[in-house]
């Protein structure tokens, strides 16, 4: 009988505890852990601590507590109401008190506290261009990798042939903005035109080796030293140069310090110069753009857009050829307007040259603007399809 009495007990006492666990659920959530106390337990993120005084302050430094719901002050209350919660001190960190108090607003019975405000950008490379001297303290330059995709970066590696390098700087080039004599120009993502695209590092304690990291947002803005639309760059050459230590002389050019990498940048639809149409006398209006090779191509000036019809597999309108006008690419090779020289625009010229198909009123591959179509607009295409 005792027994039996004992086992009651301890069964009504499992009941009543699994009954006051199921009626509040709530309670149990808000009081997972002591804080505070001398050892200074810091709630988790979520929770406050709520000490023996019913404050949320220390008392003293040795008041211990409980960790609560941070959403204490949103229950039943309606959404959007005025509310305040506590986040925690975070770990490590020295806080007045544990509870960190913000204002925000009621949310399905939790306090939101809108996000703060958005990050200061990273400024982008912007330094003097390079003073090349006359010492060539260049090794070796390396790459980690030869592409540059969305929220990636890689490494590039200078080594000098002097253990007494104090600076290491580089600069950066647009393979596909070149000059008359076929030299690529400084990168510049400023307004500033005395300063170009690079990096400068110093050291403490001279040495030979340094290791830049290149992230992808580093690069992936426009280039306002290239064409109208300030395209972003997608070949990028990256030079590296070597100052010694007690000098402010930079050592000349290497190219074996001297590496070209693809970037995966994707520029914005360019917004089209509403001025820039198909004129009648067949050529494309002064204040049309065309972003054109700097060396090795011969272009019509000004770009033609009179191609005729027995080309194409109906008569091009004047929409048709206002758009030949503004597409800005097509002194590249691009035939169709979609901002690149692809291998699609090689299939429309082939099909049209070797085949005898009709293209597209949308399509001109006239790519040197001189009203017709030949073998030097092919060069054209292959020169963007198969850089140098």
């Amino acid at each position: 009988m005792k027994k039996l009495s004992l086992l009651f007990i301890v069964l009504f006492s499992l009941v009543g505890f699994l009954t006051l666990m199921n009626v509040d659920k709530t309670y149990a959530q808000e009081t997972p852990t002591l804080c505070g106390g001398i050892q200074g337990l810091v709630c988790p993120n979520g929770f406050y601590c709520e000490y023996e005084d019913g404050s949320k302050v220390a008392p003293n430094p040795d008041a211990s507590g409980v960790c609560r719901s941070n959403d204490f002050d949103c229950k039943g209350k309606t959404n959007g109401t005025s509310c305040k919660r506590c986040q925690p001190c975070p770990q490590g960190s020295t806080c007045a008190a544990v509870c960190i108090e913000e204002t925000g607003t009621c949310q399905n019975n939790v306090c939101t506290v809108a996000p703060t405000a958005t990050p200061t950008p990273i400024p982008p490379w912007s330094i003097a261009p390079v003073t090349a001297g006359t010492a060539d303290l260049c090794k070796s330059l390396t790459i980690s990798d030869n592409t540059l995709g969305s929220g990636e970066n890689i490494q590039v590696t200078a080594k000098s042939t002097s253990t007494d390098i104090i600076s290491f700087g580089y600069w950066l080039y647009n393979m596909d903005n070149v000059t008359a004599a076929g030299n690529p120009k400084p990168i510049r993502f400023t307004t500033d035109t005395t300063k170009v695209a690079g990096k400068v590092a110093n050291k403490q304690i001279a040495d030979d080796t340094h290791v830049l990291t290149i992230n992808f947002y580093d690069i992936n803005r426009k280039d306002r030293n290239w064409n109208y639309y300030m395209s972003k760059p997608k070949r990028i050459k990256v030079d590296a140069y070597f100052k010694k230590a007690g000098t402010n002389v930079w050592s000349k050019y290497n190219a074996n310090c001297s590496k070209v990498f693809n970037a995966a940048t994707v520029d914005p639809t360019p917004t089209p110069v509403a001025s820039c149409v198909c004129a009648a006398a067949g050529t494309c209006a002064t204040s049309c753009f065309f972003d054109k090779f700097g060396s090795g191509v011969t272009y019509t000036n000004p770009v033609k857009c009179n191609l005729g019809a027995g080309l194409f597999s109906s008569a091009p309108t004047a929409a048709n050829k206002n758009q030949w006008c503004r597409n800005y690419m097509r002194t590249k090779g691009d035939s169709n307007g979609d901002g690149k020289a692809s291998i699609l625009d090689y299939f429309y010229y082939m099909s049209a040259t070797a085949f005898g198909a009709k293209l597209p009123p949308t399509v001109n591959i006239d790519f040197n603007g001189d009203g017709v179509v030949s073998s030097a607009d092919k060069a054209i295409l292959m020169k963007s399809l198969k850089p140098q």
